[in-house]
């Protein structure tokens, strides 16, 4: 990386320097920004175009991560956001606290307390890939001194910039809802994508945000109470 040296500036004229450096600050924070954050999508979504029973009002969550404190995480954040729909979001831990419990003791929990539904949340393989970000062409301030004048002058250059390749993480995983009304089922289920996540709390929040709507798009929540 090369280094921009600017002239010693007299008292007088340092309030150029400054917004000289000023105006350097958006080409400096351009890559930095371009490089933050992480990009999701919820793909393979299907829905039970048989069920047409109301909204659920109560569900059991899941989260089966065998990490404990990953796995309470999970199931208070999806509780939290339910909550905010009306819908009693119990998460599964105060039932089943030691393990990950198999189908018969979630089917039992669920009857014994009397929920509608369960939300189960699993974590599917994580995929790596190769992207290609293309070049790109910026307009540049370029400060040149003038010993005549004894101050600075803004000059803009075209820059250019090359392409590179990069490698993208991808965390994936499998929501399903499940309804006990009736004979039980599974009524919906998507695939949640996280790219390139900075946490396990992104990846959580991310998909936590993708898969509520979708749900209340679907009419098996009802919508956010104002």
């Amino acid at each position: 990386m090369s280094t921009l040296r600017l002239p010693r500036v007299a008292a007088g004229h340092r309030t150029l320097h400054l917004l000289f450096l000023w105006s350097l600050l958006p080409a400096l924070l351009l890559p930095l920004l371009g490089g933050c954050g992480s990009s999701s999508q919820l793909s393979n979504a299907w829905r039970d175009s048989g069920y047409t029973e109301p909204p659920v009002r109560s569900a059991l969550i899941l989260a089966m991560k065998k990490d404990q404190v990953t796995r309470l995480l999970w199931e208070d954040a999806f509780a939290a956001e339910l909550a905010q729909h009306g819908v009693q979001g119990t998460p599964a831990y105060q039932y089943l606290p030691d393990q990950v419990p198999d189908t018969t003791a979630i089917s039992a929990a669920m009857a014994d307390h009397s929920l509608e539904s369960a939300l189960i949340i699993k974590k599917l393989a994580s995929e790596e890939s190769l992207r290609y970000v293309p070049g790109y062409t910026s307009t540049e301030p370029v400060a040149r001194y003038n010993p005549w004048r004894q101050t600075y002058e803004i000059w803009y250059r075209e820059v250019q910039h090359s392409g590179y390749t990069e490698t993208e993480h991808t965390v994936r995983h499998e929501i399903s809802m499940w309804i006990t009304r009736g004979s039980a089922r599974m009524v919906w289920a998507g695939t949640g994508e996280v790219i390139d996540p900075s946490s396990p709390e992104a990846v959580k929040k991310e998909v936590v945000e993708m898969v509520v709507p979708e749900l209340v798009a679907n009419k098996l929540i009802p919508p956010a109470a104002k």
